[in-house]
């Protein structure tokens, strides 16, 4: 499900938000990905019900510099935690721009992006820490064994 709407939203979100296609231009860039997932060649024609490369379609026309951040952190292979920098050029009609990627952000619990936003979830910083290092042992298959004492 999560490559049926990636593709749909990279395509349409470039085409639409980075490329400025906003005219009729943009209609065919829509159906393509929804018509090649309902018709598939790769199925004879018999695809999918095409919901979720729809629904890639409306992020690539309305949130996609939302998703930007996510995509760019994938792409880019980092892990557990990162924090991406990018600006919207309002001179060029708030094109997006990565500005850098931080594979290790800062987490003072004072004043560090990611330890304020953890803290507006209702998250404390233990359990930010914790959960951080959770991932890590779990992508790295580790058991950790408390000790007696």
């Amino acid at each position: 499900m999560a490559l049926d709407i990636s593709k749909g939203a990279l395509l349409v979100g470039l085409a639409y938000q980075v490329w400025g296609i906003q005219d009729s231009r943009i209609v065919p860039v829509t159906l393509a990905p929804v018509a090649g997932h309902a018709f598939s060649p790769f199925l004879r024609g018999m695809g999918g019900k095409a919901l979720a490369t729809a629904f890639s379609v409306w992020i690539g026309l309305s949130i996609w510099s939302l998703s930007l951040p996510a995509a760019t952190f994938r792409v880019t292979g980092c892990l557990d935690v990162a924090r991406v920098d990018f600006r919207l050029d309002a001179s060029d009609d708030n094109k997006p721009y990565i500005l850098e990627v931080n594979p290790l952000p800062g987490l003072n619990p004072e004043y560090s992006d990611l330890s304020i936003e953890a803290q507006a979830e209702g998250w404390s910083y233990d359990e930010l820490i914790n959960r951080i290092l959770d991932e890590s042992i779990e992508r790295q298959e580790l058991s950790i064994s408390k000790s007696e004492g």
